[in-house]
């Protein structure tokens, strides 16, 4: 980036009043590089006061920033010697500190700097339950080498919950040069067609302005170093990290390159012209405008003289410039980049935990059918009940609720049951018990059969106050499903002395339940007995929204069953009944349906 930028990033940390001893290049280098990388060279002074943390005590942490689903925690190193020993350590301790801010045990070994910036970059994610990444940008040069036992560092299970990601001197040059670089597109370069034995060069056609060929990934390897990210300048997205899928294509590409062209949708370039010389595909004023993160995987990973398929559609204007018809290219790019959008629970859809889930739970008698793949749904027998075919998403939905007490992330954040490693991990990957699963499932579909008896009472209803209240039941059982479903266990396990209160340390184990808990009742009213349970919890939901609604500003129901800190409110609750001489009898007879 130009000294001018250098020069306006001094001027505003000057304005913040900074100290001096900060405002050297040893310290400008993390802003400059989080800047390029993060800001696209438009960081304002806002985003530096909140998030430059870089001083005494800030655990290995010199930056933290978010976007929607991401927690970054930055660390920049100016010397241009490191040892890989040393850029190991940069991870470790920058990890140590994220430890001790996610439990709340850092105490006074980390600023107050460092624990504003990173609440604030918590609490403005989308998701509650955001992803964590660090990163190290150095000025030095990372070996090939280096680099190598860099992916295999990432990849183990020391980080199996962060993302990591490293920047050495070559990438942050390159980054700083294609944000002053004016020119969107590449003028000229050239793809080789990927010929198989014996075969001709193939293509299809669509008139003067399409082409379907099958490309070699040594070209594309060797254009996308040769430009770098400048090839994806008019791609929506660029190239967006999603460690699931980037694992995926890496996967394909290091194990089994022969299947690449049956398992990846290929790439889109968008140019002025091509044409076909022979075996070689030249372009002219291009950019690839779907197939970044299938590029950059391809550069990574391809390694000597491997080589294999992949497809590539190329595209031009009618009008035979993108200057003359200058939307064209990129209302290409926005519908290759929307078009059915894959899902991080797509993606975990073969994963050998899924697979065994849905297995286990097919073998359980009575089954679940747990479909696991989306269009692929089970069919019932003749004696099932509908409620026994449900989804890995719903079955992950009861896990986080009832089991790990965070009903809140249940409801709110079910994308992130399989794009957070550390929460998919504990979701999916643990101990479970089949009837423990079944009879979650079971409970909740007699709590739907309940919320339907309400809104029939609703439509039949003719007095004006009935109707009122049981228009607040149903709005709280609907938004606070998963919220009552876990208060039935925490005051299950209350009843059976497993825990004492909210705050004891055993509610996040998550084998405090086992077996069956309602399908073991032994007489014919279950279902009647489980409803008037239901009833007292709403009913007492409801009580307390009424109470704490106004000091703390919830504005609906929907924002009161939102987060898993509202849920602490509701168990204070229920502490505070069960220690009351009136209510625990009343109590301790619903709650003893759970056996």
């Amino acid at each position: 980036m130009s000294s001018m930028r250098h020069d306006e990033i001094k001027l505003m940390c000057e304005s913040l009043d900074i100290s001096q001893g900060k405002l050297s290049d040893e310290y400008l280098f993390t802003i400059e590089a989080v800047d390029a990388f993060y800001y696209d060279g438009d960081i304002r002074k806002d985003a530096i006061q909140i998030g430059f943390v870089d001083g005494p005590n800030d655990g290995g942490i010199d930056f933290i920033l978010n976007n929607e689903d991401t927690v970054f925690f930055i660390q920049g190193k100016s010397s241009a010697s490191l040892s890989f020993d040393d850029i190991k350590n940069v991870f470790y301790k920058a990890k140590g500190t994220i430890q001790r801010l996610k439990t709340d045990t850092y105490n006074n070994t980390v600023s107050k700097k460092v624990v504003q910036a990173y609440l604030n970059s918590y609490d403005n994610c989308t998701d509650e339950y955001p992803n964590f990444c660090i990163v190290l940008f150095t000025n030095t040069v990372v070996s090939e080498q280096d680099r190598n036992l860099f992916d295999e560092f990432a990849k183990s299970d020391d980080f199996e919950d962060y993302q990591l990601k490293l920047y050495d001197q070559e990438d942050i040059e390159y980054k700083k040069t294609l944000l002053d670089s004016q020119n969107d597109l590449i003028g000229s370069g050239k793809l080789e067609i990927y010929m198989m034995q014996r075969q001709t060069v193939s293509s299809l056609k669509y008139g003067e302005n399409g082409l379907i060929v099958n490309i070699s990934a040594s070209s594309l390897k060797k254009l996308f170093d040769k430009h770098r990210e400048k090839l994806f300048s008019y791609n929506l997205r660029d190239f967006i990290a999603q460690k699931s899928v980037d694992d995926g294509i890496a996967h394909t590409i290091k194990y089994e390159p022969n299947n690449f062209w049956f398992f990846n949708n290929g790439i889109t370039i968008g140019c002025e012209s091509f044409h076909l010389d022979g075996t070689t595909l030249k372009l002219s004023n291009f950019s690839i405008i779907n197939g970044a993160q299938t590029t950059t995987q391809i550069s990574k990973c391809l390694q000597g003289n491997s080589d294999f398929a992949l497809v590539c559609k190329v595209i031009k204007p009618a009008a035979g410039t993108i200057d003359d018809d200058q939307d064209f290219i990129r209302n290409i790019s926005e519908a290759t980049n929307s078009q059915k959008p894959i899902k991080p629970r797509d993606i975990k859809a073969n994963a050998t935990e899924q697979l065994i889930l849905q297995k286990r739970c097919h073998d359980h008698k009575p089954p679940l059918y747990v479909e696991i793949k989306r269009g692929k749904k089970a069919k019932l027998r003749k004696d099932d009940e509908k409620w026994q075919k449900v989804t890995n998403e719903y079955i992950g939905q009861l896990i986080c609720s009832c089991l790990m007490q965070k009903p809140g992330t249940a409801r709110n954040s079910k994308r992130a049951l399989f794009s957070n490693n550390e929460l998919y991990n504990s979701v999916f990957k643990r101990k479970y018990d089949t009837d423990t699963l079944f009879d979650l499932v079971r409970i909740a579909a007699i709590l739907d059969s309940y919320v339907e008896e309400i809104t029939a009472k609703i439509t039949k209803s003719t007095d004006e106050e009935e109707k009122n209240k049981l228009l607040k039941d149903l709005t709280i059982s609907r938004n606070g499903k998963f919220a009552i479903l876990s208060i039935i266990i925490y005051t299950h396990l209350k009843a059976i002395g497993q825990i004492q209160n909210y705050k004891d340390p055993n509610l996040k184990n998550l084998n405090l339940i086992t077996g069956y808990f309602i399908t073991n009742y032994p007489n014919d009213d279950l279902e009647d007995r489980l409803k008037n349970l239901f009833g007292y919890i709403i009913y007492q939901l409801g009580k307390l929204y009424d109470s704490i609604a106004n000091n703390k500003a919830i504005t609906s129901y929907s924002n009161f069953f939102k987060t898993d800190a509202y849920y602490i409110d509701m168990l204070k609750h229920f502490d505070e009944l069960w220690a009351s001489n009136w209510e625990r009898p009343t109590i301790e007879n619903l709650i003893s349906v759970i056996q």
